[in-house]
This record gives C-alpha cells, structure tokens and sequence, in this order.
C-alpha cells in the first residue's frame, strides 16, 4: 500500500486544500489561511461537497453547529461590549465553520482520511528531525536554536503527540507492508523524546497520556476490560517514566508542582499561579453571567470589573480565563456552553471505523483535556488544527466502505 493515495478529480483536489490548511498550522498562519480560503471556495462551487454540506447540516451534528453559530451572534444584540469588538470575538471563531467544511469534503472517503492522517505525521516528522538538528546543533538555524520549530512549545508537544499516535495506528495498519510499519513504529519513540527533551510545554504532556490511554481503549476493540487496563497501565509507566527521569520534562512537571502549591496557598505571580487566581475571579462572576453570559468577546470587560480595585495577581486583567468552558459560560451563558458541549459529544459518538475513531476521539478528548486550562477551542493553532482535524476524522462514511484485513488479530484493531 502506498504512503498516499492520488487522485485529480475536484472533490479529491478539495481534500488536498483542507489538507494542506492542516499541516501547514504548523509553520505558517498565512499560508494556512490561503490554503482554508481556497477550500471554502472549492466547498461552496464544487456541487458533490455542497451537497454534501447540506446533508451534514440536516444531522444532528449539524443543527449543533448552527445553534453555536447563532449564540455567537447573540451577542451582538445583547453584548456588553461594542458591536466592533463583538464583531471581532466572532472572526476570532471562524476556524469553527472548519468543523463542517472538512466533515463535508472528506464525507464517504476514508481513503482520503488516510492521506490526512499520513500527510500530518510526515510533516511533523520533518520538522521533529529538524527539531532535533536544532537542538544538538543550534549553529543550524539561527531561528530556532532551541530546537521549537513548530508554531510555539505547547503547540509543538500537542502536534507531536499526535504524530506519535497516528504512527501507532499505522504500525498496526495490516494494509501497509512490513516496511511501512516499522517506520512509523521507530518514530514513535522519537516523537516522545523531543517532548520530553525539546517541547517543554506541560499540554504536550497531558495530551500524549491521555491520547495513548484514550486510543488503546477504543482501538483495540478486541482485547478483554482487563488486558486494555494493563496495557494502559503499562504505557502510562513507560511515557510517565520517560517524562520524569528526562531532566528537562521532570523539572516542568516540579515546577508545576510548586506553582500549584504556591498558588492555592496565595495568589502568585507565576503560570500555575496566574490561572488559579483566574479561575477564583471567574468562578466569583457566575452568579450574574453564567445564565445569559456577557456577549461573546465580553469576558475582558467582564472580568475588569470583577477584578476593580484588587491589587497584586488578583488585580491582573484577563481576557481570557485560560478555561475553554468557563470562557463560554462567562460570555454565551448556559445556554452556550450546553451546544458547545453537545458538539463535543455527538462528535465522539460519530459511526465511524478505525483507525480514524481511535484517533478522532483520542485527539478530541486529549484537546478538551487540556482546554481545562487554556482555551485551545478557539485559538489559531489549536483550534485550527482540531476542528479540520475532528471535521475530518469524524466525517460520516458508508457502511462497508472500509474492509479489514483477513489477519489473525485484525478484530482486535
């Protein structure tokens, strides 16, 4: 089986925009941009993805998005901010409309699924190899002498783990030849050491747990309760070991230990510190936002009052409370927050096969995981990249498309 599958029809050359919108995140935002462009235009003018855009919308899935689309919009009838920065706060979701573009375009095409998950490992694979030469030789580039090549350290952990996860999934893919395999099984290994060693940011961390545990139990659909939990078990003490005996990982992970301690005991000018004191003002505004929420783009002002007159990190602005769901219950109410969820939730309940469920809902969960404690939804490079990916992944396929491999153990992948 080959790397790629390549095909020029119109639908196929749509997939390679919303592809090359993925993968490009990575590096450039503009490039990103023109290539999301371009597939908005091939959505609206190629009839098969318009037709298939409609068809998402009459799911359930869809009247989600549409409902979340109309909160946003809300606001500005009732926001308290001005229409320009409500106006604004809703640009800033754009990346959302990504979710039924990609559900579209890669509708009934599991081939195509493949060459996106393909496409975004060896890319990442690129740039973890010169990540690497970076950091061993920081005379390489003189841009990147610390060996982050990808948009940001968290940005990179996220995307690294995910790569690592994809080429799990692949080393199990009994379609491909032994070869092929074993080069994604040898850099799996490479893939943690560069988040242990190079990307120090803690989300990267969280995110690889949790996707590995995650895609164990949902990919090997075969195996008994008992040997998933043991074998999660075994890789939450291989990555955790890996995490904590690597010195740069282990002292992020004391720090963040120390930050926490510092934090709860008084407010502290620190990461950990900053999002506690966040999470305490924001929990103290509920009361008067958490029904109708402020407007989108209204958590600034919002919080300025709540935090009038304190002094020190208490008196800090924000216009971001580092919380995903306590954002949108601050500025779209309960009401929001609820649709918000439900897309979540119907996505991980998306019919779909493997390899493409294990990686959707381990990617899915991983990202809600992390947006505990940042708001990785709605910012550029995550947010980008989780709603293409999700839109994608989750994309509805007909029954039966997919054949599995005649193997000994291919019920169990």
């Amino acid at each position: 089986m080959k790397f790629f599958n390549i095909n020029f029809d119109s639908v196929s050359i749509a997939q390679y925009l919303v592809i090359g919108g993925l993968v490009s995140i990575t590096v450039s935002p503009p490039l990103a941009n023109i290539f999301i462009t371009l597939s908005l235009i091939a959505t609206l003018s190629i009839t098969t993805i318009r037709n298939q855009l409609l068809d998402f919308f009459k799911t359930k899935l869809g009247y989600a998005c549409i409902a979340f689309i109309m909160v946003l919009f809300s606001g500005l009838i009732y926001g308290i901010e001005t229409n320009n920065v409500i106006a604004s706060s809703i640009w800033g979701w754009r990346k959302f409309l990504m979710l039924p573009i990609a559900a579209a375009v890669f509708m009934n095409a599991p081939h195509a699924k493949q060459n996106l998950i393909n496409a975004f490992w060896f890319v990442c694979l690129i740039l973890m190899i010169y990540s690497f030469l970076n950091y061993i030789k920081p005379s390489f580039s003189v841009k990147h002498t610390d060996g982050i090549v990808v948009r940001n350290y968290a940005t990179q952990g996220i995307f690294f783990s995910v790569a690592a996860m994809i080429a799990l999934a692949n080393t199990f893919n009994f379609f491909l030849v032994k070869w092929q395999r074993m080069i994604y099984a040898a850099s799996i290994p490479f893939f943690i050491l560069n988040i242990a060693l190079i990307a120090i940011g803690r989300s990267g961390y969280i995110t690889l747990i949790v996707m590995m545990i995650i895609f164990i139990f949902v990919q090997f659909k075969g195996f008994s309760l008992t040997k998933k939990i043991l074998i999660s078990i075994a890789a939450l003490f291989v990555i955790s070991g890996l995490l904590l005996n690597t010195q740069v990982s282990k002292d992020r992970i004391l720090l963040a230990k120390q930050e926490f301690i510092s934090g709860v005991n008084q407010e502290q000018e620190t990461s950990i510190g900053y999002r506690l004191t966040f999470l305490k003002n924001t929990l103290e505004m509920l009361p008067k936002y958490a029904l109708l929420g402020t407007g989108t783009g209204g958590f600034e002002k919002a919080y300025a009052k709540q935090v009038e007159g304190k002094s020190g990190a208490a008196g800090v602005l924000a216009g971001d409370p580092h919380n995903q769901y306590l954002k949108i219950l601050v500025e779209n109410g309960i009401l929001g927050l609820a649709i918000f969820l439900s897309i979540l939730l119907l996505l991980l309940k998306q019919p779909i096969t493997n390899p493409f469920k294990a990686i959707g809902i381990a990617t899915l969960t991983a990202i809600a995981t992390t947006s505990f404690f940042n708001s990785h939804f709605s910012t550029f490079n995550e947010g980008q990249f989780i709603w293409i990916f999700a839109g994608a992944l989750f994309a509805a396929e007909k029954i039966g498309v997919v054949i599995k491999p005649k193997l000994s153990n291919a019920d169990k992948l």
